[in-house]
């Protein structure tokens, strides 16, 4: 018995021991692995640093890609420095300015969104909606599919819907598919045909179909669209491709080279 007695603190002793040995390694690496998360986090953001230098003096000279590219690199940072954001939001202005489509695209996206890039959300003061809208309009112009951007015309029907217009985002949504192929017909059969798909989709996705001429998908949802809702899209066709060529006078679509 006095045995067990003085074995059960020297047992329970060893216990402690190696739970400490176990716990200080676990500490030990953890600190190993915050210091060289932190090593790593330091030798990104350097070579950040060396990516801004090099890109100064061409953005400086004018260069529009350059100004887009020194602006991605801005808004790559942590986001605690609104210096870097509003330098990124003028550099993207002046690109913009000269023309440049991913530029446009890209502050279009940016004010139509309230955010730039993973980090920054814009403050209330830099937000415009309307003018990101207008700025992803005319980036269509340049493309149907931007670096970091997309399809522009999609991003406009987004945000004139977020913005609470239905029948523009209607208009821009036709013209990113019409222009651009940014829907499958399969997926445009799968609206046009869907019971569980509201009304005013289905027959704005058969009217697409319709503007598209796509003969062999139309062949395929026609029997299961009653004649009267088909006339309905036909009527919704016709009003569409005039909405949409009201459109392109005032923002023109990809050229038919740049399109997929």
């Amino acid at each position: 018995m006095t045995l067990l007695r003085s074995t059960l603190p020297r047992a329970g002793a060893l216990l402690l021991a190696l739970a400490c040995v176990g716990s200080t390694g676990c500490i030990t690496m953890t600190v190993v692995d915050n210091v060289q998360r932190r090593n790593a986090a330091r030798e990104m953001e350097a070579a950040r640093q060396r990516r801004i230098a090099a890109l100064e003096p061409a953005a400086a000279a004018g260069d529009a890609k350059a100004r887009v590219a020194l602006a991605d690199e801005l808004l790559a940072g942590s986001g605690q420095d609104p210096a870097e954001l509003r330098r990124a939001l003028a550099l993207l202005e002046q690109a913009a300015a000269q023309d440049d489509g991913l530029a446009m695209g890209r502050l279009g996206t940016i004010l139509a969104e309230g955010r730039a890039g993973t980090y920054f959300t814009l403050p209330q003061g830099l937000r415009d909606r309307e003018r990101g809208i207008v700025l992803l309009q005319r980036a269509f112009a340049h493309g149907c599919d931007l670096a970091g951007v997309g399809n522009p015309a999609g991003r406009a029907g987004l945000a004139l819907a977020r913005a609470g217009r239905p029948e523009q985002a209607r208009i821009w949504h036709a013209r990113g598919i019409l222009a651009c192929g940014a829907s499958s017909s399969a997926y445009l059969l799968w609206e046009a045909t869907g019971a569980h798909i509201e009304p005013a989709r289905r027959a704005d996705a058969l009217a697409i179909l319709l503007l598209a001429r796509d003969t062999e998908t139309i062949a395929k949802a026609r029997p299961s669209v009653s004649a009267e809702d088909f006339a309905a899209a036909e009527r919704r066709a016709a009003e569409l491709q005039r909405q949409i060529a009201a459109s392109e006078r005032d923002y023109p679509g990809p050229q038919r080279k740049e399109q997929p």
